[in-house]
């Protein structure tokens, strides 16, 4: 027995080839899209996390007896650690350029930290003299005071914690991202409790 076909089935199947439902089109983009999120979520937290554990190795060296003194390794240290952090914010997709300017972070941290607006800023990054240690020239001025090697390192760190703020709202999973925050709020305060316990 042939099937029957009702009048018109043919022309409304073709017609849903060319023009697809309009609400299972949107369904069909959400799934897609929402896959996307997750995918990138899970990129994005892998990365991050390669970022705290590079950054931990480096905090490590601040406990060692030779980070003692002098002064100038703890502030190279840091310095590291910000530079490290900026080029993790340059490699994500986020609202434009000016989002990850350092010259902007550092002016903000500056309210409560005045003297880490004076560290040079070349490229994006921590000018060579801080990452290279304090000694003269432009950077003479911290060698002989350990409390503005201390303020400057604490407004370094109050930077990172700016980055770490940012990378947060690239999260699309609420999920994700409080846990990102609940990670990054951990390493902060061990940093900071490490950082007092150096003769900065």
């Amino acid at each position: 027995m042939e099937a029957v076909v009702k009048p018109g089935a043919a022309e409304w199947r073709a017609e849903r080839l060319v023009k697809p439902d309009p609400g299972i089109a949107a369904e069909a983009r959400a799934e897609r899209s929402e896959d996307w999120d997750f995918d990138f979520d899970d990129e994005l937290e892998d990365d991050l996390i390669f970022l705290l554990s590079c950054l931990e190795q480096l905090m490590s060296r601040l406990r060692e007896p030779g980070s003692e003194t002098p002064p100038p390794p703890t502030l190279q240290l840091i310095a590291e650690m910000v530079n490290r952090t900026v080029a993790m914010a340059e490699n994500i997709v986020l609202a434009g350029a000016h989002a990850v300017s350092l010259p902007q972070f550092l002016q903000q941290a500056g309210h409560q930290y005045p003297l880490v607006r004076l560290l040079p800023v070349k490229g994006n990054r921590l000018g060579e003299e801080t990452v290279s240690g304090v000694g003269q020239g432009q950077m003479g001025w911290l060698a002989g005071s350990r409390t503005s090697l201390r303020q400057v390192c604490q407004g370094l760190i109050s930077t990172m914690e700016s980055y770490f703020s940012l990378f947060e709202t690239s999260f699309h999973s609420p999920q994700t991202r409080a846990r990102w925050k609940e990670t990054y709020r951990v390493f902060i305060v061990d940093l900071t409790h490490t950082l007092t316990g150096v003769r900065a």
